[in-house]
């Protein structure tokens, strides 16, 4: 459905960990983001 927007280079951040360990979860995703950004 993406690529019908045009929409093609997709990254996935997990973010299931969140009800385990709220914190710990966001630097994590976090730190995700920020190595996609790079």
């Amino acid at each position: 459905m993406l690529g019908f927007f045009g929409i093609d280079d997709i990254k996935f951040v997990a973010a299931d960990a969140m009800a385990f360990g709220a914190e710990t979860a966001i630097a994590k995703g976090e730190a995700e983001v920020d190595a996609l950004a790079a």
